[in-house]
């Protein structure tokens, strides 16, 4: 037993950044407003808007079409969020030569009075207002053939000389897409059936795209996936790479400014849609971690070329080296990242390309520059959350989850062949016939052996792993160098014992562990005695992203007596923790997140939920309500001091597929500011 170590009390440990992930055994800136959690910054990365427009021909007597595809789903029948777009569209008087057709549907009801949740519905909003012009029998919103047939009723009924497509929804990313129905088991369209029907009714790789702007008012759907999707029928798409907030898009500004003007080009109109939209979220205080880009899908190609060959660099190195894929892994783990990938929050396996790409520059070098600088010829105008600084306007899939069918579904979309081999690779540690055959091709050269991926079990055996108590009280793991080639991420668990109540509760996950130097394999905690809490009651937290500016976290609460996750971040620079907002748990097996992030409230509800299981039996952990509390004005996320009672720590060490070997417990002992630490094995 050692009593070397010295309990750190706030004061002290607010110096501290203390990185909390989920355990798997629980289950650029310029012109930023202001700082905070409220602050953004706008960013062009290209020409103006003005000068690339003036590439084609816009009048101010021009005609536009916005067709918009309006699911409605749970977004409109728990909280009317499409009804109140439809009423921020009706401030807006239109002139004679812009109109909005509108597809009503997927939602069990809808909060008003004109559209019927048993049917789909056509709608036209112009210069007299608006008026149902066409109803058809119910039908999913999530099928290819439903958005077919609204395409090219709009095409055939209401010609324009620019045509916009909005769509208004959850999103889910590159994986399932978009436009949940909520009477069809909220099936989506995912994007290998937009370009169905796209080419429906558009024929396949038409001369001229079409579209002027496809615009998504949902979440995650600025992927690079997307945009090489749509990029054959428009000339600009417009998305968020992260979750978006209830308000969504700000339609009496951006259709505003389009009635004012009509001769803008699709450019100009993304613009003004990415400024509105960060006004909108500013007034209600969750412009903190919100993204919207503008993506000129001419000049698509060169970024998708590199983004190839980054990915046939990658899965020649990966044959090559039994070490690659756990630091690979690392790379993506330090990435910007979006709608949370933690467990409890669930996986969107959505990660920001230009953060993965250049936190790649060592270890695949030949074409990153290729990547970035296509990659920003490519966003010609972003607008970044104060917490969202890294987002470069596109994301790619990168398999946070490890979950081999969100795998199989990205890989029936991928527009590059390499990086479904390559996670197939990294999470099975079998190239395959296929994978090898395509390195032949792209080598020109037979390939017969392709290199072992090492595993945290075949390197260490199932655990648990040894741990020492050092003279000082700080606990530390040694693997050896050659183990550690399979090691992709260190943390460790902690948990309190309730021994009156025969329980062990869960407190998440930190990643405070010193790995100076990632080749020896030596890991060493930095437990400081202190954790999260809200409101001073303990929380269970999970790292989703970390940089060296700020960590964000999801804490699982109830809300009011429905199941959210509270996204909180902690400011290195500051030094403080913000509340951005609290997201409801959609239940959805999916990567459907939800768009519905609010602010805490007074007079809220809030009910901490922790992770227990028996002390004396072998019971999984399960979410377990814990503390309830009433939200007021001074509510706030901070440090806390553990209270005095005995603790339970486990180092968790996990290779690049997800794999997972523990090590024995330490026990600590807080006794007012004294750490008694120790192992069973001592």
């Amino acid at each position: 037993m050692s009593t070397g170590r010295v309990k750190r009390r706030m004061r002290d440990a607010c110096r501290v950044v203390v990185a909390m992930v989920l355990s798997a055994f629980l289950l650029v800136a310029t012109g930023c407003q202001e700082t905070g959690t409220n602050a953004y910054s706008t960013v062009s990365t290209n020409e103006s808007a003005t000068s690339l427009d003036a590439r084609y021909d816009y009048g101010s007597d021009d005609t536009w079409t916005i067709c918009w595809y309006l699911c409605g789903s749970n977004l409109e029948s728990n909280a009317g969020a499409a009804t109140d777009d439809l009423v921020e569209m009706s401030k807006v008087k239109l002139p004679s030569n812009v109109r909005v057709v509108i597809e009503t549907g997927g939602a069990s009801k809808w909060e008003n009075n004109l559209v019927s949740p048993r049917r789909i519905q056509r709608w036209v909003y112009d210069s007299n207002g608006l008026q149902q012009v066409d109803e058809l029998r119910q039908a999913n919103m999530g099928d290819a053939g439903t958005l077919a047939d609204f395409l090219g009723f709009c095409q055939q009924q209401y010609p324009a000389d620019h045509t916009a497509l909005v769509f208004w929804d959850h999103g889910g990313g590159s994986i399932s897409g978009v436009s949940y129905d909520e009477n069809y088991q909220f099936d989506s369209l995912t994007l290998d059936e937009l370009s169905q029907a796209f080419e429906s009714c558009y024929g396949k790789n038409p001369s001229t795209p079409p579209l002027e702007m496809i615009g998504f008012d949902t979440c995650l759907m600025a992927t690079i996936d997307t945009a090489s999707t749509c990029a054959p029928y428009a000339r600009y798409l417009v998305a968020s790479q992260e979750t978006e907030p209830a308000c969504g898009w700000e339609y009496s500004g951006w259709l505003g400014a389009l009635a004012s003007n009509p001769g803008m080009g699709g450019a100009q109109l993304g613009c003004t849609i990415c400024d509105t939209y960060m006004q909108g979220c500013k007034r209600i205080w969750v412009a903190g971690d919100a993204t919207l880009s503008v993506t000129d899908l001419t000049a698509l190609e060169p970024l998708m070329n590199a983004y190839r060959s980054f990915g046939d660099e990658a899965l020649l190195r990966a044959a090559n080296d039994s070490r690659f894929f756990s630091t690979f892994s690392r790379c993506a783990m330090q990435s910007e990242n979006y709608g949370g990938n933690t467990r409890s929050e669930g996986f969107t396996d959505m990660c920001d390309l230009g953060s993965l790409v250049r936190n790649c520059s060592t270890i695949l070098p030949d074409n990153t520059q290729a990547v970035l600088q296509a990659l920003q010829k490519c966003v010609i105008y972003r607008v970044n959350g104060d917490y969202r600084s890294e987002a470069s306007g596109l994301s790619c899939y990168y398999p946070y989850s490890t979950d081999m069918k969100y795998l199989a579904q990205y890989a029936r979309i991928s527009p590059t062949e390499a990086f479904p081999y390559l996670y197939a690779y990294e999470l099975t540690g079998n190239l395959g016939d296929s994978g090898r055959t395509y390195i032949s091709n792209i080598t020109s050269g037979a390939m017969t052996e392709a290199a072992e991926v090492p595993t945290v079990e075949s390197t260490l055996g199932s655990g648990p792993l040894k741990v020492t108590v050092g003279d000082d009280g700080y606990a530390t793991v040694d693997i050896g160098a050659a183990a550690a080639a399979s090691v992709a991420t260190v943390h460790y668990e902690l948990a309190y014992m309730d021994e009156a109540r025969d329980l062990l509760v869960s407190l998440g996950m930190s990643d405070d562990v010193d790995t100076a130097n990632w080749e020896t394999g030596v890991y060493r905690d930095d437990f400081q005695g202190v954790w999260g809490g809200l409101d001073g009651h303990l929380a269970y937290m999970e790292l989703s992203y970390e940089s060296d500016e700020y960590n964000m976290y999801s804490v699982p609460i109830k809300l009011n007596g429905g199941n959210y996750t509270l996204r909180v971040v902690y400011d290195n620079r500051k030094r403080t923790f913000e509340i951005l907002g609290a997201v409801e748990d959609t239940g959805s097996e999916t990567t459907m997140t939800d768009k519905n992030l609010r602010q805490l409230a007074p007079g809220d509800q809030v009910t901490m939920v922790l992770y227990t299981a028996s002390f004396s039996g072998n019971d999984d952990f399960v979410p377990t309500d814990s503390d309830t509390f009433t939200v007021t004005e001074s509510t706030a996320f901070d440090f806390i001091d553990l209270p005095d009672q005995s603790y339970i720590m486990l180092f968790e060490l996990q290779d690049a597929a997800g794999n997972s070997v523990w090590s024995e417990p330490v026990h600590f002992d807080l006794q007012g500011d004294a750490v008694e630490v120790w192992t069973d094995s001592e």
